[in-house]
């Protein structure tokens, strides 16, 4: 029996038990990486987009890109967790070079309360994004890398 060589003897490899701590393992990582993937797959939250504005002569006015005007179409806005309906007064481009217009100065309305009609005042306007899950924001991650 001391000649026996387990390295070219495949009946004692084959033979040998594995410890039960090894099987508990693996249907631990199984079962935390199904229910990982079930809650980012089925989980949806709502993503926003923050502005920083400022009152002048009663109105708010704040600085938007290009897709301020194709995404945001519901008139609401969000601010300290009460929701606005706003109406646009006016829009102005602003641009360094004045050839295209990079960014638009917008000007409107909201029925906040008076307290907050202060010059200069700054409010934090908050639009919602989109509704969405945390895979869909990885993937479309991974996609904003590739490009």
């Amino acid at each position: 029996m001391d000649n026996i060589d387990i390295y070219r003897n495949s009946s004692i490899i084959t033979l040998r038990e594995v410890p039960s701590v090894i099987y508990s393992w693996i249907i631990i990582l199984i079962i935390s990486f199904t229910l990982f993937l079930s809650c980012s797959l089925l989980f949806k939250y709502k993503k926003y987009l923050s502005y920083e504005s400022y009152v002048k002569n009663g109105y708010i006015e704040f600085y938007v890109g290009q897709e301020f005007f194709t995404k945001y179409a519901s008139n609401e806005v969000i601010i300290n967790d009460n929701k606005y309906q706003y109406t646009i007064i006016a829009l102005e481009p602003y641009s360094y070079d004045m050839s295209e217009p990079d960014y638009w100065k917008v000007t409107m309305e909201l029925p906040i309360p008076k307290e907050w009609i202060i010059e200069n005042n700054r409010i934090i306007l908050k639009f919602l994004d989109e509704e969405t899950t945390f895979m869909k924001s990885i993937i479309k991650k991974i996609k904003k890398g590739f490009e």
